[in-house]
């Protein structure tokens, strides 16, 4: 007890997920005045509280697993896994992967997903947990 590990290559962690898949093409997102999500659909204005894409029985079983991964000073979280058959880590989860250099950022405010060095750390934390045959199945669930 109280003696130092090594340092690891990546740190690696999982949840059932957010519930929500990704919004179909078309529709957006926004929190109304009590703070709930409203989806508008861009071609014809409709908004609901019902995400688009789920039914409410499909959204109480919460089926989208996540996930984080940490390699030194970066984290990357993906709120749900793209590959949703296998459920297993994959290049389509850059579209979704939230970006975080947590020295500068230590609270995750600043996802810097959009930027170009947002951009080449997604990839580099992807091709460093791809070859590791991970899954996005919550292990704690």
């Amino acid at each position: 007890m109280g003696k130092s590990q090594p340092d690891k290559e990546y740190l690696y962690w999982t949840w059932s997920g957010t519930g929500v898949p990704p919004l179909p093409a078309g529709w957006t997102t926004h929190q109304d005045g009590n703070g709930l999500a409203v989806y508008k659909n861009s071609a014809t204005q409709q908004l609901t509280s019902q995400h688009p894409a789920l039914s409410k029985e499909e959204a109480a079983k919460g089926e989208f697993p996540g996930y984080s991964v940490r390699v030194g000073e970066w984290k990357g979280v993906v709120p749900h896994c793209d590959d949703e058959a296998g459920r297993k880590p994959s290049m389509g989860d850059l579209a979704t992967m939230e970006i975080y250099h947590l020295p500068s950022d230590p609270f995750e405010t600043d996802n810097l997903a959009a930027s170009a060095a947002g951009k080449a750390k997604a990839k580099d934390l992807i091709n460093v947990i791809l070859p590791k045959n991970l899954t996005c199945t919550c292990y704690q669930c």
